[in-house]
């Protein structure tokens, strides 16, 4: 294998341990494609780093057995945004904020998921 695969396979395998990230995020923030930060993920790192791959791993499998949750909210904020019938608060709002400044104006849907962390414990989350 050519040094600089080597030394990608090693920044993208740091990189996603550092900040969590889903292959989709780390192949922008390189610049590659998904599928190349996979095999070099899955593939390659084994090869070059067991230890940190092990660690990758463990980020890649939860971040697959969250897939489907995410997909569904990304989709609900999607059509409730277009629809404008329900309201689901994003990152940067808070709760308490929006209730106090516009209560009169939203209806609100409740949603319930639950979330199985690397050690196995579920967290359960109501909107």
């Amino acid at each position: 294998m050519k040094d600089y695969i080597e030394e990608r396979i090693i920044s993208i395998a740091q990189y996603t341990i550092e900040h969590n990230s889903t292959v989709r995020s780390t192949a922008k923030k390189f610049g590659i494609s998904k599928s190349t930060v996979h095999k070099d993920l899955r593939e390659r790192l084994p090869k070059l780093n067991m230890e940190l791959s092990r660690q990758v791993n463990k980020i890649l499998d939860l971040n697959k057995s969250e897939r489907h949750i995410r997909g569904g909210l990304a989709t609900k904020r999607k059509y409730m945004h277009q629809t404008g019938k329900y309201f689901f608060p994003n990152k940067k709002e808070s709760i308490p904020e929006v209730i106090a400044s516009e209560i009169d104006s939203f209806s609100f849907l409740s949603f319930f998921s639950e979330i199985v962390d690397t050690t196995g414990c579920r967290l359960s989350l109501v909107f």
